[in-house]
């Protein structure tokens, strides 16, 4: 439990929490979880947004599934993982593609092998870390055109703006183009939707005020395990394609 001095803070960009030892504990504006005071059942947490009050057991709670999950942005041996389980669903989407493609009918091979470069795209993204390579010169660009202070809506159009106008725009296409190879996968489709959710919350993260909005849901408890659903998802739905598939 923490104890009076104590704090937990929690680092934005990577979800990970630290704990802080002889800290006054006079509220601060920062990201922080603190104790106000000697027997208080209430821990405060500050951000851009106005501060919210939880139970202390809450915190608490939420760093326990912290030290539980790995942290897939400090933790190399859980981004090997995820770099491993990309590569494997790409090889499994492209085995797929071929065993489709030598049978009597080809009508989802294309889309067997756009999944599996979207997958080795993916790999290569954990792999190389471009996040956050995007997020220096984002922040270069900023700086360099004078407009670092007042960035906060351009950051809102690449946080929530953009991954749900590519949610629609695939969603519309999946509908048009690509409708019978999702009622024919309804366990890719699941997937690929869990990978969807992970990334558009990894990437809302760059608007500053849906930080503590992340963290009342907990999102870097389980954002690991969103992943890895996801990953185990597409590659099932691999496996099981059956030899002889029908036209959609």
């Amino acid at each position: 439990m923490l104890q009076t001095g104590q704090r937990l803070e929690l680092d934005t960009d990577g979800g990970s929490f630290i704990l802080r030892k002889n800290i006054n504990p006079t509220p601060q504006r920062g990201k922080a979880i603190w104790l106000p005071a000697e027997g208080s059942r209430c821990v405060k947490t500050t951000d851009l947004a106005e501060p919210e009050w939880h139970s202390s057991g809450v915190a608490v709670m939420s760093l326990l599934f912290a030290y539980l999950l790995p942290d897939p942005e400090h933790s190399l041996a859980a981004r090997s993982l995820l770099v491993l389980g990309y590569m494997a669903a790409g090889v499994c989407w492209l085995h797929a593609k071929r065993r489709v493609r030598l049978t009597q009918t080809d009508a989802f091979s294309n889309w067997w092998l756009l999944g599996a470069v979207l997958l080795f795209l993916l790999a290569l993204n954990k792999l190389l870390n471009l996040r956050v390579c995007f997020e220096d010169g984002f922040r270069a660009l900023a700086k360099a055109g004078h407009w670092y202070d007042r960035r906060q809506p351009v950051q809102f159009v690449l946080a929530v703006v953009l991954p749900a106008a590519l949610a629609v725009i695939t969603g519309m296409f999946l509908a048009t183009k690509a409708s019978g190879f999702v009622r024919s996968h309804r366990l890719a489709l699941a997937g690929w939707v869990l990978l969807w959710l992970y990334f558009a919350l990894r990437q809302s993260q760059e608007w500053k005020p849906v930080l503590p909005w992340l963290g009342v849901i907990r999102y870097y408890d389980w954002r690991f395990a969103l992943e890895v659903a996801g990953i185990l998802l597409v590659t099932l739905a691999a496996l099981i394609t059956p030899r002889h598939e029908r036209h959609g």
